[in-house]
């Protein structure tokens, strides 16, 4: 015979796999929202700077090294080294925009910094995809920088993701 936590935890155990089996089956069921098109035909972006918010209270972008500059340089480079669009001077000549920023405000218990991404269409300026990244709070200069980088490979990564993305389905009449 069963003792009483062992008839818990089964009891327990049953429960979960249910609602996940249940949460898995309704995650299949729902059809997924288009994408714009241009997500997964661009060729050629362009690699706007939005700069970065300066915080009302301090005044300054934040204790981070190379503000303002430094976003922008590091995400150019690293799509630059993907190598899946090619990158042009010019808005006019782009499939896409990805306009890049950082900023850094106040929050309680210490700085809240975040990356943003956001992909306009360069023909109507119409907004197609957004991403942000937080950064962790940090004391030490070190784990500052660091957490820094981890922002931008997740914000990098995300970009990327995109090219996951399948042909929208031509619309039915």
């Amino acid at each position: 015979m069963l003792t009483r936590p062992a008839l818990l935890f089964a009891l327990c155990f049953a429960l979960t796999f249910s609602f996940t089996v249940a949460a898995s089956a309704q995650a299949q069921e729902s059809p997924s929202a288009p994408v714009p098109a241009q997500l997964v035909t661009a060729g050629k972006i362009f690699i706007s700077n939005a700069g970065g918010d300066i915080d009302p209270n301090t005044r300054r972008l934040g204790e981070f090294l190379g503000l303002p500059i430094r976003p922008y340089n590091e995400f150019y480079a690293a799509m630059k080294s993907w190598g899946r669009y090619q990158i042009v001077s010019a808005p006019s000549d782009a499939d896409l925009i990805f306009e890049i920023s950082f900023s850094v405000s106040l929050a309680t218990g210490g700085a809240d910094a975040k990356f943003h991404l956001v992909i306009l269409d360069p023909k109507t300026h119409v907004t197609l995809w957004a991403f942000t990244e937080y950064i962790e709070n940090a004391i030490l200069g070190s784990n500052r920088e660091k957490h820094f980088e981890q922002g931008m490979e997740s914000i990098v990564a995300d970009a990327k993701s995109l090219s996951t993305f399948s042909a929208p389905a031509p619309a039915k009449n």
